[in-house]
């Protein structure tokens, strides 16, 4: 597998997949309960700013697309933090 050729499907199954949000949410130390609540948490927060622009004024469009920045911002600063943990616990 160093040669990046994978040899089987558990092989592969290893390789793939190890960047997604809830794995690195794991790599912080979350359980899997809590990355789930994060998830949701997240979610249901970009679901209810999508209910709120559908009648909301120009300022509310404003700060809700503000909001979602805030949170992808820091979704990815814990992705990155979560991949810094993985590499420094797999050296």
């Amino acid at each position: 597998m160093s040669s990046g050729k994978v040899g089987n499907i558990r092989q592969w199954l290893d390789y793939v997949g190890r960047d997604h949000i809830h794995h690195q949410l794991s790599a912080l130390g979350l359980s899997n309960r809590q990355t789930v609540f994060f998830i949701y948490l997240i979610a249901s927060s970009l679901g209810i700013s999508a209910i709120v622009l559908r009648n909301g004024q120009l300022v509310d469009a404003i700060l809700l697309v503000l909001q979602s920045f805030n949170i992808l911002f820091m979704m990815v600063i814990l992705m990155q933090k979560g991949a810094e943990r993985k590499t420094k616990d797999g050296d």
